[in-house]
């Protein structure tokens, strides 16, 4: 019996153990939440104060009116300078292309006249020379053979060339 009460006393005494602990880690929770809500920082409160934080920024990045009217200016007369630039250089290569067509066409012998006679008039064969003695030589073509022309017997005299109407058949 003793043994028992010892026994029970003893779990007892665990409990009441137990119990304190976990008191003690609650008492212990309990002023930690309170730290955090006094030292957290609220979502609302840090959102608002980084969009104040990042007005005061946009405000130092601000221009003001004179410096954006000067650096407008430079820039405008940069890009003039650039684009006067590149017009001479687009008109020298003009010119230089011209050039260049008008010794192609100089060099370049004037076309051939179309023939347009039904005979033609021109020598067709150049005049040649002798090797030997540089005399001209003339050359004779033989010319192309011609289709020999069917006989056809003439019309009769019986009839007469007149067209075939329906009562003379």
């Amino acid at each position: 019996m003793q043994w028992r009460n010892y026994r029970r006393s003893g779990l007892c005494g665990r409990r009441e153990g137990k119990k304190e602990a976990k008191t003690g880690r609650s008492a212990s929770s309990i002023v930690a939440l309170k730290n955090l809500d006094e030292k957290k920082a609220d979502k609302d409160v840090v959102e608002e104060q980084l969009h104040t934080k990042a007005d005061t920024c946009s405000l130092e990045q601000t221009v003001s009116r004179t410096q954006f009217d000067s650096a407008y200016r430079n820039l405008t007369n940069a890009i003039k300078g650039l684009l006067g630039k590149v017009t001479v250089q687009e008109q020298e290569w003009q010119i230089s292309h011209d050039k260049i067509t008008t010794e192609r066409l100089k060099e370049r012998p004037p076309p051939a006249e179309p023939d347009v006679a039904a005979g033609i008039r021109r020598q067709l064969i150049p005049i040649t020379k002798c090797l030997s003695c540089s005399h001209p030589v003339e050359l004779k073509v033989p010319k192309p053979p011609q289709a020999p022309v069917p006989h056809f017997p003439a019309f009769s005299k019986a009839q007469p060339l007149a067209p075939l109407t329906a009562q003379g058949v």
